[in-house]
């Protein structure tokens, strides 16, 4: 197998991992994003139904004392949901759960009026965004995906570099043409170590630097709630 079969195999090779990342990544990034705005969205109509609205719910609900049932229903939903997004495989069926996280909290506010709905939805929202953005910060998922498609572009040009040079040498008689040519893919064998080299050395700091000040950061936290 020659240099420049090496690197074609290297770049499949971390381009799965950059894919697996990024689904990895939007998962987290972009529930957390909805959690947050349909979170703020709760915080906002419980603080109006508080401040503005003391003699009725700023929605009224369509179906009385549904409320009974719906924030239980509503949590059950949520704890599904959430594995739900972790099952998807493709970006196109995670962007068709986001669209069905925000049909659900539509109708929940319908149904609901906004003395419940307001509270169960800030409070779950908020705390889905909270575990999204731990998870993420821990595990380092846009770190790796970031450092993936870093890796495989530096593949890409250094075997679009060693095709073009090795091209560039065509016109030379045979043995002067060897000669290049070995020069060629021993320098990118050189460069392909250093780039192996330098993301396994990345990939490892990044790992444990992420586990662990993001579990210093929590138990930081929570001895600042004893004090």
């Amino acid at each position: 197998m020659n240099s420049q079969q090496v690197i074609e195999k290297y770049i499949s090779c971390f381009k799965k991992s950059e894919q697996k990342s990024n689904l990895s990544h939007l998962k987290t990034r972009r529930l957390g994003a909805a959690a947050l705005f349909l979170g703020a969205l709760g915080l906002i109509i419980t603080l109006v139904d508080i401040f503005w609205n003391r003699s009725g719910a700023l929605l009224p609900g369509f179906i009385p004392n549904f409320e009974k049932y719906a924030v239980v229903t509503f949590f059950i939903f949520s704890i599904g949901y959430v594995v739900a997004i972790v099952q998807c495989k493709t970006k196109e069926n995670l962007e068709c759960m986001i669209k069905i996280l925000y049909l659900s909290h539509a109708i929940f506010l319908v149904l609901n009026n906004s003395f419940i709905s307001g509270p169960v939805l800030a409070g779950t929202d908020l705390l889905i965004y909270f575990g999204c953005y731990y998870l993420n910060r821990q595990q380092g998922f846009t770190r790796s995906w970031s450092r993936y498609q870093r890796v495989v572009t530096q593949l890409k040009l250094l075997k679009w570099n060693v095709e073009e040079d090795i091209k560039g040498t065509e016109d030379l008689y045979i043995a002067r043409k060897e000669q290049q040519q070995e020069v060629i893919l021993s320098k990118a064998r050189v460069k392909l170590s250093d780039i192996l080299e330098k993301h396994a050395f990345e990939r490892q700091t990044d790992i444990v630097g992420d586990y662990l000040s993001t579990n210093d950061a929590a138990f930081s936290w929570i001895k600042s709630l004893k004090k």
